[in-house]
């Protein structure tokens, strides 16, 4: 009888619910041996027998609040068919954990605050677009097609690269005629110094 409790108690002790049921049914237990022992008096044993009658219905109160607030923490990897599925189970609770949420939020705030510094911004422009802009900022516009013909880049890399810097707000094409903005030659004066060395 013993080793059969005992295989019981280890496929119960495989998950969350498992071991609550196996707890109950020892504390259960024991208390029963306990209060039909001679030990006690009867006024210790009302005691007891309080405890049996009130002790379930805590345990009832227990598993509802498990079973309807908490029902993902309730099962093992052996639950599972099949392990990716616990891994998904898993997943969904840490994508969805509060402070994983918050951690989300900062690292995309700082990726913002990252993105948008002009150094950061110029590093992602070709070279076509650094000579551009570097160009403009000594002679405040060029024409477009006399630019091309003395760079060589292409015309699909030209106007790309236009487009970046229009999306910055470093720029403003005009019938042909690029110039650069205010805002474009503050942020540029911010690493110039170490831009200028693209033109050498």
């Amino acid at each position: 009888m013993i080793s059969e409790f005992g295989n019981i108690a280890s496929k119960l002790a495989r998950n969350p619910l498992g071991i609550i049921g196996l707890a109950f049914v020892l504390v259960y237990g024991i208390a029963g041996v306990v209060s039909s022992s001679d030990v006690f008096q009867s006024e210790e044993r009302i005691i007891l027998v309080w405890f049996m009658v009130t002790f379930p219905f805590f345990i009832l109160i227990a598993f509802y609040l498990l079973v309807s607030k908490h029902h993902k923490k309730l099962y093992a990897p052996s639950d599972f068919k099949d392990d990716s599925n616990f891994l998904k189970a898993l997943d969904s609770q840490i994508s969805n954990s509060p402070k994983i949420l918050e951690i989300e939020d900062i690292t995309n705030k700082i990726k913002e605050e990252v993105e948008g510094q002009p150094l950061y911004k110029y590093t992602k422009l070709s070279e076509c677009g650094k000579q551009l802009i570097l160009g403009l900022n000594k002679q405040n516009s060029i024409i477009i097609s006399e630019y091309n013909e003395k760079r060589g880049f292409t015309d699909e890399d030209i106007k790309t690269q236009i487009q970046m810097l229009s999306n910055y707000g470093w720029v403003k094409e005009n019938n042909g005629e690029l110039s650069i903005t205010d805002i474009g030659r503050k942020e540029l004066n911010t690493f110039i110094d170490l831009a200028y060395g693209r033109l050498a």
